[in-house]
């Protein structure tokens, strides 16, 4: 039983009998991806754009540098009402296993992220008429990410990716003419993404 069932393992399009052979990755790709990401305690389901360079080291490993823009609603009360931009810069290296038909692939990577805080005007009014608040802002800051997915047909991608940011809100607080004082407000961004892709070969200089 148990030779049965590895002989159906290795079948499976994850499990090429000669991958090297069967290597559907160019050396050089363009992936650009659309997806949502989910509610993470700070801000709203938001969607998120990314634009990533792949590059195949050597089979079957990956290094893929790309750039996020996502936007969500922010949702605690702790934070002023109003909208969360943010950019990340990522740079992950993937493992990868398959054929033309499918692919699998898991990684992890470092990411920096810079947020920009959009208050509605309510709120803003509020922060200086109450409390002489005039800027909301987030502190850049690095993180890390795990991403999982999979390719059908060396062009189409669908992914799965958890982002972890530990940050801090800054808030600025006029004490006059040229004088200002500000304080943090920890935060802790963990988004959750899918994302769907199209992968664009870009050189292959395979042997």
């Amino acid at each position: 039983m148990q030779a049965l069932l590895l002989a159906a393992l290795m079948a499976l399009p994850l499990y090429p009998l000669n991958p090297i052979e069967q290597d559907t990755l160019a050396t050089f790709n363009a992936h650009m991806t659309a997806g949502v990401s989910a509610p993470n305690g700070i801000t709203s389901t938001g969607a998120e754009v990314s634009t990533m360079v792949e590059m195949l080291v050597v089979h079957p490993f990956v290094l893929r540098g790309g750039l996020d823009y996502r936007f969500g609603r922010l949702t605690a009360r702790r934070y002023p009402d109003g909208l969360l931009h943010g950019s990340t810069l990522s740079l992950e290296g993937l493992a990868y296993r398959g054929t033309t038909k499918l692919t699998g692939f898991v990684g992890l990577g470092a990411v920096f992220g810079k947020y920009y805080v959009n208050p509605t005007a309510a709120a803003s009014d509020s922060l200086m008429t109450n409390h002489n608040i005039y800027g909301v802002y987030v502190e850049p800051a690095f993180g890390y990410r795990f991403v999982a997915g999979l390719r059908m047909h060396s062009a189409f991608s669908i992914e799965l990716a958890v982002t972890s940011i530990t940050t801090d809100f800054l808030y600025r607080q006029s004490l006059g003419e040229n004088s200002y004082r500000q304080w943090r407000e920890p935060a802790k961004f963990r988004d959750f993404r899918l994302s769907f892709g199209y992968v664009l070969p870009l050189l292959d200089i395979h042997p």
